[in-house]
This record gives structure tokens, sequence and C-alpha cells, in this order.
């Protein structure tokens, strides 16, 4: 009786998931029917998929037809003619296929213009106003792949779909941007080809070459790229990820390899710098490089790696120094003098190295250091160290600095350790790292006094 109860309460439960279903199928938004589609992808365990696909079959078979769906769909383009024109001009993703095929026709390119325009349309006021399951496909598949994507991922996305089958793989995509293919990078698809080319190559070229990845997001936000995507289109766009650094490949090599060593921030092998240079799409010969290497611009460790001139004897104090607990600069060593310090003119800033530090986060920093760099208002720099480059950026009403998770690891900073920056207007950092002594203070500030700055003498600046 027991059994025979549970499978009359499912029975029931069945019948009336039934006519839900069917209340929703002249509706343009479906949320039932589309919360069964979410639930059948392979992102949730086998079970779930499993009674999605069947509630689905049973009672919304059409939702799982997304063929029949873009077919219809595409008769609003009007007679066969036009449609199997739009269909040619419009939905190829490949760049030339429209001038090809209108050349074929003798059609002129602004008769394709408007046939397209037109039909194009007519297919979206009728997207608009037709029932699910079509529009959430599409939202889908936009939300997935962003603003830019690969062939091999779209593809796969549009059989997870289940619209592997022409015209919906055709038509899906159009209906979600269009994408293009992107000149000179297949196999990459974009919603603005140029304009991703273009954005891109600007943000990779400013700061020399090397760009805290916080700031190329977010001067790429405009272009949707999917965070998974972000580094695999940097690498197709000449440039790597090393350290939280976006490190451009192009070049003179020489240049390159210089900035591999900054952002890597310790000496290289001839064998990695290989790697690097190959993952950013760049393959250097044998001969290319050993010669590149041959330059005054670099020296090489006694292990034979390649470093910058200076670094091996300060690698190697710092790792004889790194394991002991320093005591902090003396009262004595420290001085309150305005913004100067004997020699170069430096600002000195310290960073507590706190979990959101480690973790590569900003933070704001005082107006006072921002001026006397000279850093103006929506201005940026970089200041490049032994260690790798911090930069500093004034957007907003407050300056901050970037992620300095990179200088702080290369220079043996650990939890609770303290980095004293030293800021040169002329672009060079100094660095030293002040162990914990038991307290400390929240966040980044000046050592203490006003007007906010630090000097250091007595042989203890960086």
């Amino acid at each position: 009786m027991a059994v025979e109860g549970l499978q009359r309460a499912a029975d029931l439960g069945e019948e009336e998931l039934a006519l839900l279903i069917g209340f929703e199928r002249g509706l343009a938004r479906q949320p039932l029917v589309e919360a069964l589609l979410e639930k059948r992808r392979g992102r949730e365990p086998h079970p779930v998929r499993g009674a999605s696909t069947r509630l689905l079959r049973l009672y919304a078979p059409w939702a799982l037809d997304l063929t029949a769906a873009a077919a219809a769909l595409l008769t609003a383009a009007g007679d066969e003619r036009a449609q199997r024109r739009f269909a040619a001009w419009a939905l190829p993703p490949e760049p030339g296929s429209r001038a090809k095929r209108a050349a074929a026709e003798g059609v002129s390119p602004e008769r394709v213009r408007q046939v397209v325009r037109s039909a194009g349309a007519r297919i979206r006021k009728a997207f608009d106003e037709a029932p699910g399951p079509l529009s959430w496909a599409v939202r889908t598949l936009r939300s997935q792949l962003g603003g830019v994507t690969t062939t091999d991922l779209m593809a796969d996305l549009l059989t997870e779909l289940g619209a592997q089958v022409t015209p919906a793989a055709e038509l899906l995509p159009w209906l979600a941007g269009p994408y293009a293919a992107v000149p000179g990078r297949p196999p990459w698809l974009a919603l603005e080809p140029r304009r991703a080319l273009r954005l891109t190559a600007e943000c990779l070229a400013a700061d020399g070459g090397v760009r805290p990845m916080a700031d190329v997001e977010n001067e790429l936000t405009g272009l949707m790229i999917n965070t998974d995507q972000l580094a695999p289109w940097l690498a197709a766009s000449g440039a790597i990820v090393v350290h939280d650094l976006a490190v451009v490949v192009s070049g003179p090599l020489v240049d390159v390899v210089e900035r591999l060593l900054d952002a890597h921030s310790s000496p290289r092998t001839v064998e990695q710098i290989s790697r690097d240079l190959a993952a950013g799409g760049r393959a250097a010969d044998e001969m290319g490089l050993a010669a590149a290497l041959r330059s005054h611009r670099f020296a090489r460790t006694k292990l034979g790696a390649v470093c910058l001139p200076g670094w091996d004897e300060e690698h190697r104090r710092a790792a004889k120094r790194a394991p002991r607990r320093r005591p902090a600069i003396p009262a004595r060593n420290v001085k309150l003098a305005g913004i100067r310090s004997p020699g170069p003119e430096r600002l000195w800033l310290r960073v507590r190295v706190d979990q959101d530090v480690l973790e590569g986060g900003q933070a704001e920093i005082p107006a006072t250091l921002a001026q006397g760099l000279g850093l103006a208002q929506g201005g940026r720099r970089t200041f490049t160290s032994r260690w790798g480059p911090v930069s500093l950026a004034h957007q907003g009403s407050q300056p901050t600095r970037n992620s300095v998770r990179a200088v702080a690891m290369a220079a043996g900073a650990r939890l609770n350790d303290t980095l004293l920056l030293g800021f040169s207007p002329l672009g060079d950092l100094a660095l030293e790292v002040l162990p914990t002594t038991g307290g400390g203070h929240q966040g980044d500030e000046w050592e203490s006094g006003s007007p906010p700055s630090l000097e250091i003498f007595e042989g203890d600046a960086p």
C-alpha cells in the first residue's frame, strides 16, 4: 500500500508538472522549462541530468528541438531565395565569404547589405516574439562565450545545447552576436573583432609591455572576455601571464628577454626562456636567442642561468637572510624630513603583507605620494625593481597601488611582514622586507609624522 501511495503521489506530481509546462508553452519566457534545460546540461550530477532529460522528453519535447525552432525562425527572412541569401551572406563567420558569394551571384555589395539588414531585422523581430526555449539557448550561448571566444568552444557549447545541426548551429551564434572571425587570429571569434584587436594591442603596449593583470582585466572589460579565456586570448595576441603580469613577447628579442626576467624577478635558464616565448606564440631559433643573450643587458649566474646584472649577488644575499627574522630598522635610523632623502629622491611607503596582499589585492595610497611622484588625476605609472614592477594609478577620487603580490613573493616576504617601497620619480623602485615584530599596522601607510614622508639613511635604504 505504501508503495502504491508513493506511486500515486508521483503520478499526481508529474500530472501537475505537465500542466504547468503546457501552460508555459506559448510564453516568450518559460522559466520551468528553462530550469529543466539548465539541469540537463553537463554541469549537474548524472541522476539530475537524466531526470531532467526524461521530464523534457515526456512533457516538453519541443524544447529539445532547437533545429526545428531555428528553421521556423529563419522563414521570417522572406521567401526561399531571401532565406538562402541571408544564410549565405550573414551566417558564415569567415571574413570575405559574404563578398565572394555575392560576386558569384552577380549581386552588388550594397544589395548584399540591404538584404542582410532587412532580413536580419525581420528575424530578430520574430525572435523577440517567439516562445522559448530559443531565447534561453541564445542567452546561454552569449553568457558562456562572452565577447571573445574560439570556434572549438562555440562548437562544444552548441553540441551541449543540442544545436549542433544547421540551421540552429548557424543562427544561434548570429542571434547571440553575431560572432565573426578575428583577422589573423584563427580560430578566434569576437563580437567586435577589429575593436578587440585594437584595444588588446593598446593595452599590452602600455608600461613597456609588462602590465599587471588587474590592469589588463580592467582595461579590456568592454570586450566582455570571460575570465578563463583571457590568458589564451593574450597568448594569441603575443603575450603570456607571469606572476599576475601580462608580458608582451613581440618586438626585439633582447627587450623581450629583459621583460620576462623582470616579470619573473629571478634567473631563468635558456630552456625556460624558450618555453616562455613559445607560450606567447614566438618561436626563437637557438642561434638568435643565444645572440640576444650575449647582450650587455644580461649576466649569468654561477649555475649558468640568465639574469640581469647584479642579480646573482642580490639573490644570494636574499637567500641567506630569508630564513632569519631580522629586526626592524631601529628608530635612530628613521628621520622625518619632508619628501627628500640623500641621493636620488625617493618617497617611501609601508605595505603590511596581509592576506589581501597575498591574494593580489589593490589598496589606496596617500594623495601626497601621488603628488610627489607627479601622478596626475587619470594617470598611471609603473615603477620597476629587481623584484618586479609595481604600478600606481589615479583613476578615481583616491590614488591606488596595484597588486604587490609578485614583488612580495619574489623578495621573500611572509604573512604579517612589511614591505618598504621606495618610489623614485625617475621610475625605479627600491624595496626592503621588514620582518614581523608584533603589533604592526593595518593597510598601507607612511611611517609617521606630517607631512607623511620617510627618509632612511646610514646605509639602511635598500
